[in-house]
């Protein structure tokens, strides 16, 4: 069995700490050195927009300011990640109520990035195993904090 070496550790704490977003800073040193959770929070709210949802690249995939179910995915599971709830009332409500809004009318959350133009032969495949993904994902948080019927 392989294992990481402490070197090697050593170099990917480097790494993110060099060059990773505050967000995935605050992240690692509350897994790896004994952060804090609020922390972390501190540093997810700067990715909250007024509409409730989640934006501005926190899925680095999606480089834009806008709100996004993903990115809103990606904040509930870092919200579970650090087990974080009590105070975040308000700022969950808000994510939730925007990830119900944002379903569309086949029952599924759509990507929003727009690369397929680039990749015409393939763009319906990738957008529709998106969609599966984003709707799995959208249904565990919804269903996570209470948000299905």
């Amino acid at each position: 069995m392989k294992r990481l070496t402490q070197a090697a550790f050593q170099k990917a704490k480097t790494f993110v700490l060099d060059q990773g977003s505050a967000l995935d800073q605050r992240r690692f040193e509350y897994h790896f050195e004994a952060g804090s959770a609020d922390a972390v929070l501190a540093a997810l709210a700067s990715y909250q927009n007024d509409d409730g949802g989640v934006g501005h690249s926190l899925e680095p995939d999606i480089r834009t300011p806008a709100s996004s179910a993903i990115a809103t995915t990606i904040a509930f599971q870092i919200l579970r990640e650090i087990r974080a709830s009590a105070g975040l009332e308000k700022e969950i409500e808000m994510n939730l109520d925007f990830e119900v809004a944002q379903q569309g009318e086949d029952g599924s959350w759509y990507p929003n990035f727009s690369w397929g133009d680039q990749y015409p032969e393939t763009w319906p495949t990738v957008r529709r195993e998106w969609q599966a993904r984003f709707t799995v994902d959208n249904l565990k948080a919804l269903r996570d904090f209470g948000r299905i019927k």
